[in-house]
């Protein structure tokens, strides 16, 4: 008799736990907008159960992970049943279950209020820090000579603490040069960010090697430094072979990179090659293409963060 009480005690608790891990549907990994499922506003951390309906406001944006691992994005306005959405994730899986899960516990993290050092800055002595130029400014990039695989080049940078003529920076030229000195390509910004594509300018596109500077300059369009004085980041393309190893290992980990998450993953991935203007461009893109959603940015502060790439991070490293 003891022997089968412990036997239906077991059986009891396996089926508890069974129908425990299967309580929901889907869970909300990232929300903007108005969205509400059983009379309730979702947030990060809600549970969706098959049953229940899902309306979905105008401009939202919703992440939602299945609770077989895969995930879902809705950016259309509308009424969903939850039982058919479950169908669409089911058949639309991705190949990425190691960035994805990255990806997936990254926006976990950002939609929480504890934010956990370790994962933050976990890869910053892989990379080091910016390289502390010659000149006035500070570009994000990590050392001397950055490899790139696409086509679009976003230039960060930040002016450092010591600079005397801080206060009369109106704007930045951008100049990128060749191995020869030549410039290639000429235009001005009035943020600390460019984007540069790179395919649109045939003199850009036949350079191996492309030599960036960033220029400050004042209301009265005087340079405020020298271009001859200021160090030039190397931006490097890739060799025709690793370009296709890339190419062949990114369609492995994404179908959907033009998604928002398709975009995270495909961020987490070059991030992982080092080919860190490529994961900048992909976190830009994921930003914009997710209405701005305050947990995708977070995601790309981690990053920026853990690689050194922000000001703060930088000076303390």
């Amino acid at each position: 008799m003891k022997t089968n009480f412990f036997a239906y005690c077991a059986l009891f608790f396996l089926l508890i736990g069974t129908v425990s891990a299967q309580d929901y549907a889907f869970k909300v990994l990232s929300s903007k907008g108005h969205n509400i499922a059983g009379g309730a506003s979702l947030k990060v951390g809600s549970k969706l159960t098959a049953n229940q309906t899902l309306d979905v406001g105008e401009d939202s944006y919703l992440v939602l992970a299945c609770s077989n691992g895969k995930t879902l994005e809705i950016t259309k306005k509308g009424s969903y049943k939850v039982q058919d959405l479950s169908t669409q994730a089911n058949s639309s899986g991705s190949l990425a279950s190691n960035y994805a899960k990255f990806v997936i516990d990254e926006l976990t993290e950002a939609g929480s209020e504890g934010i956990a050092a370790k994962n933050r800055f976990q890869h910053m002595n892989k990379t080091g820090s910016v390289k502390r130029a010659l000149g006035s400014v500070a570009t994000m990039l990590p050392s001397e000579r950055s490899k790139i695989y696409g086509s679009n080049l976003v230039l960060k940078w930040y002016v450092k603490d010591n600079v005397a003529f801080q206060d009369q920076i109106d704007r930045y030229r951008v100049q990128i040069f060749n191995l020869n000195d030549e410039v290639l390509y000429t235009n001005e910004f009035k943020q600390e960010q460019a984007t540069i594509d790179l395919a649109s300018n045939p003199k850009l596109m036949k350079e191996s090697v492309l030599v960036c500077k960033v220029i400050p300059l004042s209301k009265d369009n005087k340079e405020l430094e020298n271009a001859a004085t200021v160090d030039g980041d190397a931006i490097v393309r890739l060799e025709e072979g690793e370009s296709k190893q890339i190419s062949v290992e990114l369609g492995a980990v994404t179908k959907d990179n033009q998604t928002a998450l398709g975009k995270l993953i495909e961020a987490r991935f070059f991030e992982d090659k080092e080919l860190y203007a490529d994961a900048i461009h992909a976190y830009e893109e994921a930003i914009k293409i997710s209405g701005g959603t305050e947990q995708f940015k977070k995601v790309y502060q981690f990053f920026l963060e853990r690689n050194g790439f922000t000001k703060d991070t930088n000076e303390k490293k």
